[in-house]
């Protein structure tokens, strides 16, 4: 806020020490307000479009595995015998149901409010609960990190993003409820 205002005192030849009159507040809140909603909508659509390519690729991990079993890099560094075909495919199916979640909670007109949420708290603890599985089973570090640890990650990013932009909005709407009434 303070940048903007400094930005627009210096484009406007305003001196710093000039209150603001309440119209001058409502405006500047309101390209605030704009401004954040332009920005929360792209960044909400390059999450919701790196969701949907990492749901991509996992399908087709997913299928890999199936089709031509133990054929990828991370499958072949576990096929030691002590995994099954089976418990690859599931995990890679998990992993491609987390993006998926992800994807839609990323999506700026699908859900609002604690849905939102929701969706990207299962796919974190479906993420973890696979990682830690895979973990105490002693799957190699990188196969390991391509069927859980991306999701643990990914889903983690999402919900850093949507609390930080949670909080932009509510600090303009704060701003918004502190404005003052005066007349020039």
């Amino acid at each position: 806020l303070r940048r903007m205002l400094r930005k627009r005192l210096e484009e406007e030849d305003i001196d710093q020490f000039e209150i603001l009159d309440s119209s001058e507040q409502q405006d500047v809140i309101e390209r605030l307000l704009l401004k954040n909603e332009k920005s929360n909508r792209l960044f909400r659509n390059i999450l919701f479009g790196i969701a949907l390519l990492l749901a991509l690729v996992k399908v087709m991990s997913l299928v890999t595995q199936i089709v031509f079993p133990w054929t990828l890099h991370p499958h072949e560094s576990m096929n030691s015998g002590h995994y099954s075909t089976g418990s690859i495919v599931i995990s890679e199916w998990a992993s491609t149901f987390s993006f998926v979640l992800a994807a839609v909670a990323a999506h700026p007109d699908l859900f609002q409010g604690f849905l939102k949420s929701w969706f990207l708290i299962v796919s974190l603890g479906m993420s973890s609960l696979s990682f830690v599985i895979w973990l105490i089973r002693g799957a190699p570090l990188f196969s390991l990190f391509w069927i859980a640890g991306m999701n643990v990650l990914y889903s983690g990013a999402c919900l850093y993003a949507q609390h930080t932009m949670g909080t932009t909005q509510s600090e303009i709407l704060k701003l918004q409820r502190n404005t003052y009434s005066f007349k020039k």
